[in-house]
């Protein structure tokens, strides 16, 4: 196949022009190579910062957008399954984007297409994905929420802030939790994200964090998202009801 092979001849920045980037646009529907398009394109970019500009310019980052997004869709009619592992895709498609850092401009455009579908596969993949999948999602939808209108923060899904509150509890990922937190300081100004980072239990989460954390930026970020959250009365009920709530609070303030 043309595109295969095309892929696996790459070597630098220059090798990418708009004949490979309509190639690619056209094969990476196909499932079967989906994967080794996004390794090589992975390999590329840690090669060398011109060979992710290069990208980024070429406009790989809408393809690889493309990938997160439309996961959910079932493999074309004669693709088994087997062959087309779409948790991989998605893992993989995720950190290519990351890697490419997207400029602003270009970023906000992506992420508010579609009424902000890359937010909401982003959103699901941080509840139901794999650990590395859900600690890369973290990573790019903290950059996402800087840079999106308000609108597309204003009511997320419920599967969000459940994710957030799972990796906060486990605390496997230092860049993760970081990530996490300011996505939470994006967010919960918004009255309907603070009714649902309650539900889920976000409060008695950050208060225990709290009690742990020693790390100043951290501790003043997770004070911020508690205070945002007690100005419902929901949120105080919730912060009064945690045995620790008080302590932990004052010793660092």
């Amino acid at each position: 196949m043309f595109y295969a092979t095309r892929i696996e001849s790459l070597k630098h920045a220059s090798d990418i022009n708009t004949t490979l980037v309509r190639q690619v646009i056209e094969e990476v529907r196909k499932p079967e190579l989906q994967i080794k398009f996004l390794r090589k394109m992975k390999s590329l970019i840690q090669e060398s910062d011109g060979n992710r500009a290069s990208m980024e310019v070429a406009g790989f980052v809408l393809v690889v957008a493309s990938l997160i997004t439309q996961t959910d869709d079932p493999p074309p009619e004669g693709v088994s399954q087997s062959s087309c592992d779409k948790s991989v895709v998605v893992e993989e498609a995720i950190s290519v984007f990351y890697l490419l850092k997207p400029a602003t401009d270009k970023l906000k455009k992506i992420s508010q297409d579609r009424n902000g579908l890359l937010i909401g596969s982003l959103s699901q993949i941080i509840q139901h994905g794999s650990y590395q999948a859900r600690i890369q999602a973290a990573l790019v939808l903290k950059y996402v929420f800087r840079v999106v209108d308000d609108i597309y923060k204003t009511e997320l899904k419920m599967e969000l802030f459940e994710g957030i509150a799972e990796i906060l509890k486990h605390q496997n990922s230092n860049r993760a939790s970081m990530a996490e937190l300011f996505i939470l300081m994006e967010v919960v100004p918004f009255a309907r994200n603070r009714i649902k980072a309650v539900e889920v239990g976000i409060i008695s989460v950050l208060v225990e964090l709290l009690a742990e954390s020693n790390e100043r930026q951290c501790c003043e970020i997770m004070l911020g998202v508690i205070e945002q959250l007690c100005g419902r009365a929901e949120g105080r009920s919730a912060f009064l009801a945690h045995p620790a709530s008080v302590a932990a609070t004052a010793t660092k303030i």
